[in-house]
């Protein structure tokens, strides 16, 4: 089977989606399948085309094809999902000649702003077109393009809901996996504690892009009601909201407490996730959460919001606590509980560990998505 698994930023940015292409990619390569990524071009992730987020793609029938497109800052403001949508339509118009030539047999998008020159190569080839969704980047017309798709997969039961409300479509619940070889259980990294002088501190972590759904704020707004006293805040990821989430540390008065990673190449993150104790995610939008994944792989407990799909993820009181989005005072009280109880992380620690090793492996995902294909070609 001839695949392409299409996405813009997959070569130009780091987040969930980005890993999901990425990994998925790779897995049906080494699965025996012809797989080609189609991305951006230039970026400080992406040196050449054998090269992605600092580390060598894996596979071995795995191509990577990356194209110029129009960079979201050069577009004129008339809101973010507009400027998102043209920059992915400069991109279609770079490699549409090829994604016409390789006939692929499967174009899986990861972005609604995909649909149109996906549908297009469709008419010219019969490819069959996949939509992949990891939230909800809707926008004007796109219920149009939708109705043409060949199939629709969706990160979570939570994501599907929201699909059928927008698109009236039935999607395939195929949830995002974890690198259960990277992360995995493991005492932390001692010349780590020493170069970033946390001692023998309790550390909460969280990880992600500092933008506003994250909700980094509420983590650190939790830090005065901590009753626990001595203790580190790890925050690893970069983003717009940094300079606001500093201000605010510094307006009250936890600014000692806290210890900025920046972005970390994702197969360092492992090393830094061995220092936490508790894996922090309080974001009020989630559709998925791949950190939350890889924390409880580590065998980290989570406190999480009840938020999207987290709660197919984690289970209250079983490995992890569930808290009310934006609700402060509840995460500072579940964070206390856990570091006031080693017996408590370590039972909860290897429910997440187990739970991710049964459900949330890329092998099981690519298997998943292969049934996918599969139905979407018998028909």
């Amino acid at each position: 089977m001839k695949i392409c698994i299409y996405n813009l930023t997959t070569g130009v940015s780091f987040g969930g989606v980005e890993i999901f292409s990425l990994r998925l990619a790779e897995t049906l390569s080494r699965l025996g399948e012809d797989v080609y990524i189609f991305t951006g071009r230039p970026s400080t992730f992406l040196s050449n085309e054998a090269t992605l987020h600092s580390g060598k793609v894996q596979g071995k029938g795995l191509r990577v094809k990356t194209y110029h497109y129009l960079p979201p800052h050069y577009i004129p403001d008339l809101g973010t999902r507009f400027k998102k949508l043209v920059s992915r339509l400069s991109f279609a118009v770079f490699c549409f000649k090829d994604l016409c030539k390789e006939k692929f047999d499967i174009i899986h998008i990861q972005k609604p702003y995909d649909l149109l020159p996906a549908l297009l190569v469709k008419v010219i080839t019969g490819a069959k077109v996949i939509l992949g969704s990891h939230g909800t980047d809707f926008y004007f017309g796109d219920r149009v393009f939708a109705k043409k798709v060949d199939g629709v997969f969706s990160c979570s039961f939570f994501n599907a809901k929201e699909i059928w409300e927008r698109y009236r479509r039935k999607a395939r619940v195929i949830y995002n996996g974890c690198d259960i070889d990277l992360f995995k259980p493991m005492g932390p990294d001692r010349g780590l504690k020493e170069k970033i002088k946390i001692g023998d501190s309790p550390v909460i972590f969280t990880a992600g892009r500092l933008v506003n759904w994250k909700r980094v704020d509420i983590l650190i707004s939790a830090i005065p009601f901590l009753k626990t006293q001595n203790f580190k805040v790890i925050i690893c990821g970069e983003g717009d909201h940094k300079s606001g989430l500093l201000s605010l540390s510094k307006a009250l008065g936890v600014e000692d407490r806290i210890i900025w990673l920046g972005a970390i190449p994702h197969e360092e993150l492992p090393r830094y996730l061995s220092l936490a104790s508790v894996f922090v995610q309080p974001s009020i939008s989630e559709s998925f959460g791949i950190s939350i994944c890889e924390a409880m792989a580590m065998g980290i407990p989570v406190v999480a919001s009840r938020s999207g799909g987290v709660p197919e993820v984690v289970e209250d009181g079983v490995n992890g606590f569930l808290v009310t989005p934006g609700d402060i005072k509840k995460v500072a009280e579940s964070i206390d509980i856990l570091l006031a109880d080693s017996n408590m992380r370590r039972t909860m620690g290897k429910e997440g560990r187990a739970k991710i090793e049964l459900m949330f492996t890329w092998n099981s995902v690519a298997e998943r998505v292969m049934e996918g294909y599969k139905e979407v070609l018998r028909r």
